[in-house]
């Protein structure tokens, strides 16, 4: 009986919420431009795809910056460079062929006059008609403080989620040391906005296995952020109290929130953005937590930030009591995770202060910066003896400095930084994106990433999110060589001078992909991906004493087809599989099918979005990553290895005007386990089935 569960689950929740349907709204004002977030996040998160390290790929920023551009649309007949970039959906060259528009014909007359701008296609504007106008700005700015302050629209989120069956640290005995809590994950947000001018909020967090009250947890939360934002006051161009986040340059030594990385958009390198921005997210380490404020004056800015917060660290045992206090620690703990006993003594080890400034000049089209900064740690990292640390950070102080530029010249637009650590090494990224011809753009970025370079906020373009040992040259080309097809790819040649974890020794790298897309109409899109990396790695199985490189192998061929077959009801289809070979072993596959559908019925108050997919990989190596719709603010993107099914199913409600509820139930089983997870996550059973339930309330 316990196995139909989930099933019988759904089968009490459903008939609640769909009962009292002739109290809710219709339909028409439950569809609405919002559904298109998650397909926008989707075609961006093709590292995150392919990566275990998602974390890094933060869509949350993203989502939430676009769902404010759709109750506050960008002018585009008003907007500067900045601001264009601020929206995340156009490239450099889309960006500067949009001012480059307005300066020799005049502001815009329909947003579909972008067709005869060059480097558009339909499909570009399609995506962003819901974000943008051309119509007259509201006069936000003139309002009374007043008024701005409290006049705004508010948002208080409730989300719930957790795992239906057991896993084994929630089922042992206190003696045995399981999980401190509930298997329960909660979050709360609220957030205050008045367009994108001002911003406060706070957000509560507790993770799955956490302690919520009680002894362990007295604050109630495990993790808590709050920010005030202001932007446009004057030469005050922003202020950040609270929580925030920076991005300065191409990321070689402060970038935090969304920042492009490979994709299928190879013209998508260059990171561009408001350099200050409120943070709202869970994340709980990659963030500032102070004040910034930026000032301009004329064609000078000047930003100045400040941070200081705890930060989860490893500490190092020395001494004979568990409570004496270390001298230094062994390595930074960026999970946020405080499950059980061991995790908790982890918490709030290390106390983190920053500070630091960013001056710019621009002329004409040109932008050069100069930043400096400094982080202190109250206790020295002291990293394990291992080969791959030996050029690592191992201290409590790091200064770095950068020199940045961008600029556009006709129709290329090119982009920089060059950056220094405490000890001498450098870092230093060039790129350039050019529109050779109405129907062809090309990307060129060159790195080179010192192996002893130290940033521990940095995430630039390239293979790996930290930003040393690495040296590359990418090229990309996106053509429109006829109405309605695209041809968009990539090669991405690199090397690590030294070594890195799975690989004992210096490595090199390779990695190509091309996509086709086709779209008939604005309704349907057709494209097939065909991706091929090679990359160094520790033989398998190796036995002597060093590891010897060999050659991985990773092809994926992708063929998706998504597609509006009537206003009520949308369908995404996939195949996508992929191969492996690594030195002597043999060689091992993976596949993955499934179907989506949503159904918007136009007379009911709902949207219903359903996957049912098949996969077998042979091995981990093997996996395949999908991108899933999920509930408002949050993602998922899981990996698919052995044999099995998965499915989920989304609703979305519309209560009132002011209550939206969304419910998520999704269940992965296997046909070749007896069980699933390891350690305190196991379950003894051959499936995992996880609910989300979300309210927001708006006013």
């Amino acid at each position: 009986m316990k196995k139909f569960f989930p099933l019988m689950h759904l089968q009490l929740v459903l008939p609640v919420l769909l009962g009292g349907t002739h109290y809710l709204l219709p339909a028409q004002q439950v569809v609405s431009d919002f559904d298109q977030i998650p397909e926008l996040l989707e075609s961006l998160s093709l590292d995150a795809e392919s990566s275990a390290d998602d974390s890094a790929f933060p869509l949350e920023s993203l989502s939430g910056s676009l769902e404010r551009y759709l109750e506050n649309p960008l002018n585009l007949n008003i907007a500067n460079e900045e601001q264009l970039a601020e929206l995340g959906l156009l490239s450099t060259i889309q960006l500067a062929a949009v001012i480059n528009h307005r300066v020799q014909y005049g502001d815009l007359l329909s947003v579909y006059e972008l067709q005869s701008v060059r480097s558009f296609e339909t499909g570009d504007i399609e995506r962003l008609i819901p974000f943008i106008t051309v119509g007259s700005a509201a006069e936000r700015s003139r309002a009374p403080w007043t008024q701005q302050l409290f006049g705004g629209t508010r948002q208080l989120i409730l989300r719930y989620s957790s795992v239906i069956e057991d896993p084994e640290g929630y089922t042992r005995p206190d003696s045995l040391r399981g999980y401190l809590g509930n298997r329960a994950s909660i979050q709360v947000r609220y957030r205050y906005n008045f367009g994108n001018r001002i911003s406060y909020g706070f957000t509560a967090e507790k993770d799955p296995g956490e302690a919520w009250f009680g002894s362990y947890q007295p604050r109630g939360f495990d993790f808590y952020s709050a920010h005030f934002y202001t932007r446009d006051l004057g030469r005050l161009r922003d202020l950040c109290v609270g929580d925030y986040e920076l991005r300065i340059g191409q990321g070689l030594v402060w970038w935090s929130g969304f920042g492009f990385r490979k994709s299928a958009t190879p013209m998508e390198v260059q990171k561009t953005g408001r350099p200050l921005g409120p943070y709202s997210s869970i994340n709980e380490n990659r963030f500032l937590r102070g004040a910034a404020a930026r000032l301009r004056m004329g064609p000078v800015e000047l930003t100045l930030f400040g941070s200081y917060k705890s930060l989860d660290a490893n500490p190092t045992e020395s001494g004979d009591s568990v409570n004496t206090t270390p001298e230094t620690i062994t390595a930074f703990i960026d999970d946020g995770l405080h499950r059980t006993e061991n995790e908790l003594q982890k918490k709030d080890v290390t106390k983190e202060t920053i500070a630091g400034a960013n001056f710019s000049f621009q002329y004409r089209k040109v932008r050069v910066g100069l930043m400096a900064s400094h982080i202190r740690y109250n206790l020295a990292l002291n990293l394990a003896d291992l080969p791959y640390n030996r050029y690592s950070f191992s201290d409590n102080n790091l200064s770095n400095a950068s020199l940045h530029y961008s600029g556009n010249w006709h129709n290329i637009s090119f982009f920089g930084e060059t950056a220094l650590s405490g000890n001498g090494s450098f870092a230093l990224l060039n790129g350039m994106l050019a529109s050779l011809h109405p129907r062809m753009d090309l990307s060129v970025v060159h790195r080179h990433f010192d192996k002893a370079y130290h940033a521990l906020y940095a995430a630039p373009f390239g293979e790996q999110i930290v930003g040393r040992n690495e040296r590359g040259l990418y090229l990309g080309i996106a053509l429109r060589p006829a109405r309605a097809f695209t041809l968009n790819a990539y090669a991405d040649i690199y090397s690590h001078p030294w070594l890195r974890f799975s690989a004992d020794g210096p490595s090199r790298g390779r990695d190509y992909l091309v996509q086709l897309g086709w779209s008939p109409s604005r309704n349907t899109l057709l494209y097939l991906r065909a991706r091929h990396e090679i990359k160094e790695e520790n033989a398998p199985d190796n036995e002597t004493e060093l590891d010897i490189l060999t050659d991985f192998r990773r092809t994926s061929l992708r063929i998706n087809l998504s597609a509006k077959l009537s206003p009520e009801i949308k369908v995404q289809s996939r195949v996508e599989g992929v191969w492996t070979d690594h030195g002597n072993q043999t060689p091992e596959s993976g596949l993955l099918i499934f179907q989506d559908i949503q159904w918007s019925p136009e007379r009911l108050p709902f949207v219903l979005t359903a996957r049912y997919a098949l996969f077998d990989a042979e091995s981990f190596d093997a996996r395949i990553y999908s991108f899933e719709n999920d509930v408002l603010y949050a993602f998922s993107i899981p990996f698919f290895s052995d044999r099995g099914s998965r499915y989920y199913l989304l609703a979305r409600f519309k209560i009132s005007r002011w209550l939206d509820v969304y419910t998520r139930f999704a269940r992965t089983g296997y046909s070749n386990r007896e069980s699933t997870g390891t350690d305190l996550d196991l379950i003894e059973e051959p499936h995992r089935s996880e609910i989300k339930i979300l309210l927001r309330l708006k006013w």
